[in-house]
């Protein structure tokens, strides 16, 4: 699951909604004895069968992050894209990837994935009004010929 293949791995609970990130795809299920349970312990383990002969040879973590949202007590929830994010918008297969992870959630309820039409276009990126740098924009395309 954590290696250069498969990629990150996430998990997210919203009431009753688990939803998971593996090997490349997002999975959701619906669970409603869980909807008001709420998560006391992260148990993160990383090994192999016993009886596997496959060898792992890098057992390491670099990196964990654990968030709780919708709380009664304020609190400065930092920016969801850091410093040198990339997020990627598939318009052909309408999927959205934040630093190679499929995370459709940013897609807003309402909103469309789109086609660019023949000729000019001009697109308007918004940023939040705190932000004072403008994000580097690259945009790509694939041509179809009629």
């Amino acid at each position: 699951m954590f290696n250069s293949s498969t990629g990150d791995a996430d998990f997210l609970k919203e009431g009753a909604s688990l939803g998971f990130y593996w090997y490349g795809s997002r999975k959701t299920i619906y669970v409603p004895e869980l909807e008001n349970v709420e998560i006391a312990k992260v148990y993160l383990y990383i090994g192999q069968f016993k009886n596997s002969n496959k060898f792992i040879n890098n057992l390491s973590i670099r990196g964990l992050n654990l968030m709780k949202n919708n709380v009664s007590v304020w609190s400065d929830i930092p920016n969801r894209y850091a410093a040198g994010s990339v997020i990627e918008i598939d318009m052909e297969n309408d999927k959205i990837f934040t630093n190679g992870v499929a995370t459709n959630k940013d897609f807003i309820k309402g909103g469309n994935f789109f086609s660019l039409p023949p000729g000019e276009s001009t697109l308007l990126i918004n940023q939040s009004a705190f932000n004072h740098t403008p994000p580097q924009v690259e945009l790509t395309w694939k041509e179809n010929y009629l």
